[in-house]
């Protein structure tokens, strides 16, 4: 099969801001966010970046680093990218297609497609230096038709013993990997010749099978010597013709670390610590230069020089940051914002102009609809990572968040100070929340089933603070874990869901009155039939219509809605087989339509967003959009565009007036 994009790569593009509408799903009107960073490559040329996401593949023009090409977004995210050595061919795997494919650069089309169903971690499609072959752990191909040149079985290179996370040498001759060997407990670093597949060296032995031994592996120019960083922050370098260690370099401390040769053979590094980079000259052990990054989650960076350790592109949450190295210890910074990880949560402004976004690992971004851009407030940095945003009553974005001592911090997007914090190992803050409409009301689950209820009251004692949360009540009946919670328009019921890990505890729905504390209903869940993998029990959704009168439930292959009266089933909707997990449900304004998001399945390279009229059970629109899990679906407030988030990084907006009665 032949693929081509309709962008060649040209610079002439980078003139064109309208990003946003680029290579869009059929029924989307904008793409808002770039999609979450898997890998990076420069070009040899020095005249591309490419960057590897989970919708696609960016190209950015160098040195201005301007967008100039999006390819592959029919086909799931792209996990590997590489360029050939003379610039002419690009390289890319994708990890839904479970294909290898090679672009003309010039033309943007596929020249040729490889199947590998066995694709590692870290074992990423390289160029030979002639730029003819093309090589992965396994197998050899002629880079520009696709023959199979020659296949070489490391994965099992010894019965019950196999090897992991292959790294392949610039010239696609040798490959590293770790192996296990159960005879003695411990891990090994082996580097096999990828033609052969003799084994060339055993770089370490006895090293406790836990620890993480050899991350970035680089090899030299000369392929006599391997450095690579560990998890005591220490660079490591070996003799590869007998595999004997020859240096080790330390006090880099609380430092991430990446090796990189430079042609002449020096050996650098790039060190990621909690808002800055620095650049190291190891065996000088000096500082190269350094500069500051704004994000403090270093664990969520990938890492890459150029083939001339002149430039580095270092990709963290929500920014793609650009060294270049000048003369006299100089140096210019290139920030480019919107490559964001999951994106978690919506809410749009009153009058639909705004639409606020959570993000798992990143603040919370402001985006104008109608300019279809980012805003950013002065209050951006939020005190960590929002789970999920709000708007309030009086028009403004609240946002929820917490960390990993267990506080769940409520702040105004304006402000960089949290309305208030709450404590105790009771909260959960890993578990599923709730607020009614008008944020006067929380509910929060905890880890032994008990769902927690907070109100936001006006004090009258002359308090500094005029408002405060107080505990309500607590709810008990749950004997699983709540996967999902929705208050009633009106704030006075509450409406959960749980599941069990094991097969063997129950799922269970309840309807709640908050004002008596009581259990007004159970709700019926279908019998669940054929449950397979124990995680599709976990797939739960639950909603109330605008009016309150409808609760909608997804569950693996069917939604359910239920009478918010008396728990009664009003109907059941079975689901297409594309879309048996629809974890995210919205009901429109007007209530006469819900529209439902799926979790990704495999064999899938889209998911699919649909859009059920309610009074006859119909799908009347199916949107293929994000290349995996949809997160949440937000209607604008006068029901003509829908925004979908998705686990891809990116939102997309969806026009609905060509499916909506008039």
């Amino acid at each position: 099969m032949k693929y081509k994009n309709d962008q060649p790569l040209s610079t002439d593009r980078a003139n064109e801001i309208d990003y946003t509408t680029w290579a869009l799903p059929e029924g989307a009107i904008a793409r808002l966010g770039r999609g979450d960073v898997n890998d990076i490559a420069f070009s040899p040329n020095m005249q591309y970046l490419a960057v590897a996401t989970d919708i696609g593949i960016w190209f950015y023009a160098l040195p201005s680093l301007t967008p100039i090409a999006l390819w592959d977004t029919d086909n799931g995210h792209t996990g590997f990218v590489s360029f050939s050595p003379d610039s002419r061919w690009f390289a890319s795997y994708s990890d839904n297609e479970e294909t290898i494919k090679v672009w003309d650069i010039n033309s943007g089309v596929c020249v040729a497609h490889m199947e590998d169903s066995y694709q590692p971690n870290n074992a990423k499609p390289i160029f030979s230096s002639d730029s003819q072959h093309l090589f992965n752990r396994t197998f050899q191909w002629c880079a520009q038709t696709g023959e199979l040149l020659n296949e070489t079985d490391l994965w099992h290179p010894h019965p019950n013993n196999a090897a992991t996370d292959f790294t392949l040498s610039p010239d696609g001759s040798l490959v590293i990997g770790e192996r296990f060997n159960p005879q003695n407990g411990h891990t090994e670093v082996v580097v096999w010749n990828v033609k052969t597949g003799e084994q060339i060296a055993v770089l370490s032995e006895n090293i406790e099978r836990h620890t993480l031994f050899c991350w970035n592996p680089c090899f030299s120019p000369c392929m006599h010597f391997l450095a690579a960083s560990d998890a005591e922050n220490t660079i490591s370098v070996w003799e590869l013709q007998n595999g004997t260690l020859v240096n080790t370099y330390t006090d880099f401390k609380d430092a991430k670390l990446y090796p990189y040769y430079l042609q002449n053979g020096e050996l650098i590094i790039a060190a990621i610590l909690p808002q800055k980079v620095q650049i190291w000259n190891v065996e000088k052990h000096e500082i190269i230069d350094q500069f500051k990054i704004s994000n403090e989650y270093i664990n969520r960076h990938i890492v890459r020089f150029s083939d001339d350790g002149t430039q580095l592109a270092v990709s963290i949450p929500n920014a793609l940051t650009l060294w270049t190295k000048g003369k006299n210890n100089c140096h210019s910074l290139l920030r480019l914002n919107g490559h964001t990880d999951t994106a978690a949560s919506l809410a749009f402004s009153g009058d639909g102009k705004t639409l606020a976004t959570a993000y798992w690992n990143s603040n919370v971004i402001l985006w104008d609809i109608v300019r279809q851009c980012a805003k950013r407030s002065n209050g951006e940095e939020l005190p960590g990572t929002a789970h999920a945003v709000y708007l309030s009553a009086n028009g403004r974005f609240i946002a929820t968040g917490g960390d990993d001592k267990d506080v769940l911090w409520i702040s105004e997007i304006e402000k960089t100070q949290p309305i208030t914090e709450l404590n105790g190992e009771w909260l959960g803050v890993r578990q599923s929340k709730a607020y009614s409409p008008d944020l006067n009301r929380l509910a929060s689950a905890d880890d032994d089933f008990n769902i927690h209820i907070w109100e936001y009251k006006t004090l009258d004692d002359g308090d500094q603070n005029p408002r405060k949360w107080d505990k309500h009540s607590t709810l008990t009946g749950h004997s699983s874990y709540i996967r999902g919670m929705a208050f009633s328009p009106d704030g006075k019921k509450l409406v959960s869901i749980s599941a069990a890990i094991s097969n063997k505890k129950s799922r269970d729905a309840r309807m709640w009155d908050i004002d008596t504390n009581t259990q007004l209903a159970e709700l019926a869940l279908p019998t669940f039939k054929n449950p397979g993998n124990i995680y599709r029990r976990w797939d739960l959704s639950i909603t109330f219509s605008p009016c309150g009168d409808l609760i909608a439930g997804g569950q693996w292959g069917e939604i359910v809605l239920w009478s918010a009266i008396d728990g009664e089933t009003v109907m059941t909707i079975p689901q297409p087989k594309d879309s048996q997990r629809p974890i995210t449900l919205r009901f429109s304004p007007c209530g006469n339509y819900l529209a439902s998001g799926a979790w990704w399945q495999p064999g899938l390279k889209l998911v699919s967003i649909r859009l059920w009229e309610i009074a006859s059970q119909k799908s009347i629109a199916t949107f293929w959009s994000h290349t995996t899990d949809v997160q949440d679906l937000q209607f604008s407030p006068d029901g003509s565009i829908l925004a979908s988030a998705g686990h891809d990084g990116v939102i997309y907006l969806w026009d609905l007036t060509p499916h909506l009665q008039k």
